[in-house]
């Protein structure tokens, strides 16, 4: 795992407290907005399977895949947002390190999306990438999230998936 901490904005955005080493991250960033006063945002924090799961189900997503204790090793980073010590965002990322970098999941809980919460874990993985100077980021979403991805600088390419409990592929 990769434990880099994330660039904090300008001091008049956030400011930075330190916590004691050990399950938790090194740094806290705390953004001191109308939006999203009371949300922390941890890079590579202490998460439970069933939060995530949880958050998961929220939105109505596939709970069928390995459980996050299996498979943040194979991620390069992730980040959650708390309020309160509630996961209500969660955002992670594959990379080859170098070349490559997939945004996997970006969620945010349906009761506090629309308040900036989404934008902020991915503008915080942008950043963090560029400053591990990854050439590219990519992302797969569904066609009414464009205009969210536009306005970060993805390039909107056509592109496949294939997902194999889903379809049916004979050769």
């Amino acid at each position: 795992m990769h434990h880099n901490l994330l660039s904090c904005p300008s001091s008049k955005e956030a400011s930075v407290i330190p916590v004691k080493l050990g399950a938790m991250p090194a740094v806290i960033f705390q953004r001191v907005d109308w939006l999203i006063m009371n949300v922390e945002f941890y890079q590579e924090g202490f998460v439970e399977d069933k939060e995530i799961e949880s958050l998961r189900a929220s939105v109505r997503w596939d709970n069928t895949i390995p459980p996050h204790s299996e498979l943040k090793e194979h991620l390069f980073t992730y980040l959650t947002a708390r309020i309160n010590g509630e996961l209500i965002g969660y955002i992670d990322v594959l990379s080859d390190g170098r070349v490559d970098a997939y945004i996997q999941d970006l969620i945010v809980h349906p009761k506090y999306q629309k308040r900036g919460i989404g934008s902020e874990l991915l503008k915080r993985i942008i950043r963090y990438l560029q400053q591990k100077n990854i050439k590219r980021i990519q992302v797969i979403f569904d066609p009414e999230l464009e205009g969210f991805y536009k306005k970060f600088g993805f390039h909107i390419l056509k592109a496949g998936i294939i997902d194999r409990d889903t379809m049916k592929i004979e050769l």
